[in-house]
């Protein structure tokens, strides 16, 4: 989660902001679905701290069985994944399906601007390194 944080907060919001730069077919071209992405994964991980977090509360006062490691619930934790594989499913499609329209992209302005995205690389390189 933190590599699309990190894509969103060094690329995407600035690409939104050069407006004199990228329409906002090029930045939708570029991302795609990649905040729905990250919030999926924010979701998910909620839902999987909330399912061990139950499981363990509910192992400690005798109501659920150990699973084999004695930890969790592996029944509860495997629930999660069964409700959110669709949204996965769904949303990882349509960002494999966009990602050929990404690079047609990236390689037509690379080729239009490459001072700009090579002094973007280096900027948000150093933003990363320093955090």
């Amino acid at each position: 989660m933190k590599i699309l944080n990190d894509i969103i907060q060094g690329y995407l919001i600035p690409s939104r902001q050069a407006k004199h730069l990228f329409s906002p077919k090029i930045v939708s071209n570029i991302f795609s679905n990649i905040e729905d992405l990250l919030k999926l994964h924010l979701q998910f991980l909620h839902d999987l701290q909330h399912a061990i977090e139950h499981s363990h509360n509910r192992q400690n006062a005798g109501g659920v069985p150990q699973s084999g490691n004695g930890n969790y619930c592996s029944s509860l934790v495997g629930h999660v994944f069964i409700v959110w594989s669709d949204q996965f499913h769904h949303l990882y499609s349509d960002y494999c399906c966009q990602n050929t329209m990404s690079i047609v992209t990236l390689r037509q302005l690379t080729s239009m601007s490459s001072e700009y995205v090579r002094s973007e690389e280096r900027r948000v390189g150093k933003e990363c390194r320093s955090r």
